[in-house]
């Protein structure tokens, strides 16, 4: 049976990327040992039992296979390498309640909001989406996507990180993202959206975003993501592209996933990558103590 070495514990804050985690995961104990195995490889291999290839041979075949399978998440530069300063962003919450938007006079450093979130509701894994733009259609069903997954899943900490804009029209479609779309998550502001900065500082191309607006426009309106209003883009940058990253319940970062314009987003991806963060925590709580 297949061995697959796990990811040390980090004690420094900063995790190396994962070489080898897994898409759809099944977890099968042994004794004194636990064998992940992606779904669709547990076919595939369910005739290699009775083979006489060497453990050694077949672990490798193993990593390159989970290697593949969850490869968009994994951790990549340059937000590999922007780890240490993603952490240090302060981020100012935003309450959303009773109908208007104030915001926090202090500020707290992103790992330290992460591990808040953890501390006050129990949860193992948390869930920041990085949010463009609250008024884009594609952000909109990017955030409902997001927010339905931590309706089902109680273990799953969801925030938000917006850019802070001060026209009325931005006030009030993030109230209406808080309320309608992101199921009254908690959302806190990025001043000078450096957690975009993190992740690569990559720009929506206009003509992209207009090809992919094309394909997307039914789907947005079956799923009602579509604004009151239409998007404004001269109060602020609303080209600079967010994503999802993925923390464990010590506030490291495990896994990330790119904004893509007008695409769903992989939710089959992030449970996995989830379930993977949540095993790699419970690991690392067995081996502190």
């Amino acid at each position: 049976m297949t061995t697959i070495v796990e990811q040390p514990p980090c004690d420094t804050g900063v995790c190396p990327p994962l070489s080898a985690p897994p898409a759809a995961l099944v977890v099968e104990k042994q004794p004194q040992r636990v064998v992940v195995l992606p779904a669709k490889a547990l076919e595939n291999s369910s005739n290699e039992d009775n083979t006489d290839h060497t453990e050694s041979s077949r672990s490798a075949s193993m990593s390159s296979v989970l290697s593949q399978v969850l490869e968009p998440v994994l951790l990549k530069d340059p937000l590999l390498s922007n780890i240490p300063f993603l952490y240090k962003i302060m981020l100012r919450e935003i309450n959303c309640s009773f109908g208007t938007v104030t915001k926090a006079n202090d500020k707290e450093s992103l790992q330290t909001v992460v591990q808040q979130q953890a501390s006050m509701h129990s949860t193992d894994v948390t869930v920041l989406f990085a949010i463009r733009y609250p008024a884009c259609p594609s952000c909109r069903e990017h955030g409902k996507q997001l927010a339905e997954l931590a309706s089902k899943d109680r273990k799953v900490s969801l925030i938000g990180a917006v850019k802070g804009g001060s026209t009325k029209f931005v006030q009030e479609t993030l109230l209406e993202f808080h309320q309608e779309i992101f199921n009254g998550n908690h959302i806190y502001q990025d001043d000078k959206w450096q957690v975009g900065k993190a992740m690569g500082g990559r720009k929506l191309s206009i003509m992209n975003m207009i090809r992919n607006a094309m394909k997307a426009q039914k789907r947005w309106k079956k799923y009602k993501v579509m604004p009151q209003g239409l998007p404004k883009f001269n109060d602020s940058d609303k080209l600079g592209q967010g994503g999802v990253l993925i923390f464990d319940k010590y506030g490291a970062l495990r896994f990330a996933l790119q904004e893509n314009f007008g695409v769903e987003v992989d939710m089959e991806m992030v449970a996995a990558a989830i379930k993977e963060t949540r095993r790699l925590g419970r690991r690392r709580s067995i081996q502190s103590n």
